[in-house]
């Protein structure tokens, strides 16, 4: 089974933008995504430098970087990438 890579800046730009929300990324995943997902937390991998400060929340799912990112947005590239 294919896994995918995800990971939720936590710094402090993002978290205070939305990146908390990804707390409810578990509530809204099913089953099969959980099982093939490695979801990971990191204080603040440089992503702002790619795409600005503005632009937070971000998350990179399997190289893809994803600016202003919601829950269901993280969702959704996920199951791209497995597809």
């Amino acid at each position: 089974m294919k896994k995918v890579n995800a990971t939720i800046c936590t710094g402090q730009n993002c978290y205070t933008k939305g990146a908390a929300l990804f707390k409810q990324l578990d509530n809204i995943m099913s089953v099969r995504i959980k099982n093939s997902i490695t979801l990971t937390g990191s204080d603040c991998p440089g992503y702002c430098a790619e795409c600005g400060a503005s632009q937070a929340p971000c998350a990179r799912v399997d190289g893809r970087l994803t600016t202003r990112a919601r829950p269901a947005e993280v969702l959704l590239t996920t199951r791209e990438c497995l597809a």
